[in-house]
């Protein structure tokens, strides 16, 4: 240190600090607007949770009933069927004129014209039923939803966990 030079050495510490005034409580607003809004979406999901499991069991019932009304029909047509050849073999023993035979062809032709229609809404029926319940129509079938089986989809929210379909599943939401 001989040379003249002086060696000199700053050292300085900083610390910086700084927070916005919420004077006004805006920020709380939007946090509280942020949380309503979470809430919204909430209900929303849970208003889309009851109308998906309503469309389920309405969708259900109306196959349960094309699937009855169409086992019905059948059981007529078989019926009709049964009495055009009682009346065929009337005929042909000369017991009944051939008018009473035509009748009763007619009568067996309008109940079969009812069958194709009630396939279709069976069909239909049960496409819904497979599509509501997250499944191909070709592969989800008349299968789709059968008693005791699982329900397609499972949620939890903030009133417990409750699967969709399943009135049972221990929901406690109000």
């Amino acid at each position: 240190m001989n040379s003249g030079e002086s060696i000199f050495n700053l050292h300085t510490a900083q610390v910086s600090v700084s927070y916005v005034l919420d004077v006004f409580g805006g920020t709380r607003r939007e946090v509280e607007s942020l949380h309503s809004l979470a809430d919204s979406q909430q209900y929303q999901l849970e208003a889309t949770y009851l109308t998906l499991a309503s469309n389920v069991v309405t969708t259900a019932i109306q196959e349960a009933g094309a699937r009855a009304q169409l086992a019905a029909t059948d059981g007529i047509v078989q019926s009709e069927r049964e009495a055009l050849q009682i009346l065929q073999r009337q005929y042909e023993i000369g017991s009944i004129a051939m008018t009473d035979v035509m009748a009763q062809e007619a009568a067996l032709a309008t109940a079969e014209a009812t069958v194709p229609p009630l396939k279709k809404q069976l069909e239909q029926s049960r496409h819904a039923l497979a599509t509501l319940a997250g499944h191909f129509p070709q592969r989800g079938g008349g299968g789709a939803l059968r008693a005791g089986n699982p329900a397609p989809a499972g949620r939890s929210s903030r009133h417990g966990p409750c699967a969709v379909g399943s009135p049972t599943a221990g929901c406690t939401g109000s």
